[in-house]
C-alpha cells in the first residue's frame, strides 16, 4: 500500500501528526493503522502491509487482499421515465390487434387505408395500421432498451478498502480513483455538531470525575465501593491517580486529533449573495433590454444579462492576453463610471426641484412594491453594470415624482427620462460588435494580415493598450499561454 502522506508528498513532520491521521483513518475505515519513521519524518501505512515497497507507485484497481471491493451500479428504480417508456412500448406491442381492429373499423378512407395490406419481409402480408403500430412499438422498446441498459451499466463503482474507483463506458471504460486518504474526514471540530458532541464528551467526563474522585452523588453509595471495587480505586478497578492519568491522556489524545485533522483541511470557496431593488418599470424595461425575437424586426437591445455575459467573454478573452479584449474592457471601464456620475448629476438637478417650493416637503417616490433581483456573475462588470441601472432608477424615481406633483411636463419628464436611459443603454452596447478572435500581443505581428482583419472590424487599439503598458483598473491576471 502507498504510505499516507501529506498533501504535498512530504512525511508529516512529527510523530503527533502521523499519529492523528493515524488514528483517525483507523476510527473511520474499520483498518489498522500504524505511524512509521522515515528519513525525513513520519507517514502512516496500512498495518500488515509490505513497508519495502516503493511509496511513488498508484494502485490501478480497488481490489486487496481481503477480497474482492464492493461493486456499486445505478439502481433501476432510479430510471423512472425510462421504465414507463419501455412498459409503454410493451404495452403497445400487446394492444396492436386491438388497436388494429378498431382502426380498420372506422368509417369511410381511414379504415381503408388502416386495412390495406402490405407486405413485410419474413412477417408476410400484415395490415398498414398493423404494421405502423408495431414499428412504433418496437421502436420505443428498443430505444428505451437501449438507454436503460446504458443507464445502469455506463457506470460502475467499486468500494475497495483504500479507494473507490469510478469505471466509465461500456467497451472502452475510463477509471478514476478517489482515495480515502485524500478525502477530508470529520473530526471533533467540524461545524456545530462536532462542537455539542465534544462539548457532551467533556461534560460527561467532567461528570465522571466529579463522581469517581469528589465523592459519592446524593442518595448513593461510595463509586469506589460498588461492584466490589476497593477504597481507593477507580470503577475501572485501577488506582484513581493512574485512571485519572489514563483519561487526562486520552482527552489530550483526542484534542490532537481534531486539532491536526482541522489544521489539514482547507476551507472551501467563498460565496456570497447580492440584490439589486428595482422600483421603476423604466429601470426595470432597461434592465431587462429587448431581443430579436421579442422585437418582430426591431433592432436589439442589450439588457444587463446580456451585458454581462459579453462581459464574461471579453473577460476570458483578456486572460489571454488578447488586446482588443483589454481595450474593451477599459473602454467599458471608463463609460460606467462617467455615465454614473452624469446620471447622479441628473438625480441631484432633478431632486432639488423638488425643495424649491416653499412650505411643502416633497418626498421622492417610493415603489409598494419593489422588485428583487438576485445579482450573480462571474465578472466584476455584470455588477458595474448593476450599479449603473440602479443610479437611473433613482434618476427615474426623482422625474416621476416632479411629473406628478407639476414641476415638470410630461414631455419634459420624458424626455429626460429617454436621456437617461440611454446612457445605460449605451454602455450595454459597448460590447455588442465584439467577438473572440484569437489573438494575443505576441501574434499581432506574427500574424499581421489577421491582425488587420480584425483592426477593420473593431479598430486598432492605442499603443499603450497594445503594448500592456495601460489596462483596467479591474482587468484579470494574465494567464500563461505555454504547454509542457
Amino acid at each position: 500500500m502507498t504510505a499516507i502522506r501529506q498533501r504535498n508528498g512530504t512525511p508529516y513532520p512529527t510523530l503527533d501528526q502521523a499519529e492523528a491521521v493515524r488514528d483517525a483513518l483507523g476510527q473511520y475505515t474499520g483498518h489498522t493503522f500504524e505511524a512509521m519513521q522515515e528519513t525525513d519524518g513520519y507517514v502512516v501505512r496500512r498495518r500488515g502491509t509490505d513497508t519495502t515497497a516503493g511509496t511513488a507507485g498508484v494502485a490501478t484497481h480497488c481490489e486487496t487482499d481481503e477480497g474482492s471491493p464492493i461493486v456499486l451500479r445505478p439502481a433501476v428504480r432510479g430510471h423512472v421515465g425510462l421504465l414507463t417508456w419501455w412498459l409503454t412500448g410493451l404495452a403497445l406491442l400487446f394492444a396492436t390487434p386491438a388497436l388494429v381492429d378498431t382502426l380498420v373499423g372506422l368509417p369511410a378512407a381511414l379504415g381503408a387505408t388502416a386495412a390495406q395490406p402490405v407486405t413485410v419481409p419474413i412477417a408476410g402480408a400484415m395490415s398498414a395500421a398493423q404494421v405502423a403500430l408495431a414499428t412504433v412499438a418496437a421502436l420505443i422498446l428498443a430505444i428505451a432498451s437501449v438507454r436503460l441498459i446504458v443507464a445502469i451499466f455506463y457506470y460502475r463503482y467499486e468500494l475497495g478498502a483504500e479507494a473507490i474507483c469510478v469505471q466509465e463506458g461500456i467497451l472502452a471504460r475510463r477509471v478514476r480513483q478517489m482515495y480515502y486518504r485524500n478525502a477530508r474526514i470529520p473530526t471533533l471540530d467540524a461545524g456545530p455538531a462536532g462542537a455539542r458532541s465534544r462539548d457532551r464528551n467533556r461534560c460527561s467526563l467532567v461528570r465522571r470525575r466529579r463522581r469517581d474522585w469528589r465523592g459519592p452523588a446524593r442518595g448513593h453509595p461510595p463509586t469506589n465501593q460498588r461492584k466490589g471495587n476497593h477504597p481507593g480505586t477507580h470503577r475501572t478497578g485501577k488506582p484513581v491517580e493512574e485512571a485519572a492519568m489514563t483519561e487526562a491522556q486520552a482527552e489530550k489524545s483526542d484534542n490532537v486529533i481534531a486539532t491536526w485533522s482541522a489544521a489539514q483541511e482547507q476551507p472551501g470557496g467563498l460565496r456570497g449573495r447580492a440584490r439589486m431593488t428595482i422600483q421603476t418599470r423604466q429601470a426595470q424595461r432597461v434592465m431587462r433590454g429587448r431581443t430579436r425575437r421579442e422585437g418582430e424586426g426591431k433592432p436589439e437591445i442589450i439588457g444587463l444579462a446580456r451585458f454581462a455575459t459579453l462581459m464574461r467573454w471579453a473577460w476570458r478573452a483578456a486572460e489571454r492576453d488578447d488586446p482588443w479584449a483589454d481595450w474593451l474592457l477599459l473602454r467599458a471601464y471608463h463609460a460606467i463610471n462617467e455615465n454614473r456620475e452624469t446620471l447622479a448629476v441628473l438625480r441631484q438637478q432633478a431632486e432639488a426641484r423638488l425643495e424649491v417650493m416653499p412650505n411643502v416637503e416633497i418626498d421622492v417616490a417610493e415603489s409598494l412594491e419593489p422588485i428583487q433581483i438576485p445579482l450573480d456573475f462571474s465578472t466584476p462588470y455584470g455588477y458595474m453594470g448593476a450599479y449603473l441601472v440602479g443610479e437611473f432608477d433613482n434618476y427615474a424615481r426623482a422625474l416621476l415624482t416632479a411629473r406628478h406633483v407639476g414641476l415638470i411636463t410630461k414631455a419634459s419628464a420624458e424626455r429626460d427620462l429617454h436621456k437617461g436611459g440611454h446612457l445605460v443603454r449605451s454602455v450595454f452596447h459597448i460590447p455588442a460588435a465584439w467577438r473572440f478572435r484569437g489573438l494575443t500581443r505576441a501574434s499581432v505581428r506574427s500574424k499581421a494580415e489577421k491582425a488587420a482583419e480584425v483592426a477593420r472590424a473593431l479598430g486598432w487599439p492605442p499603443q499603450e493598450v497594445l503594448d500592456g503598458t495601460i489596462r483596467s483598473p479591474l482587468a484579470p491576471e494574465l494567464q500563461s499561454l505555454t504547454s509542457d
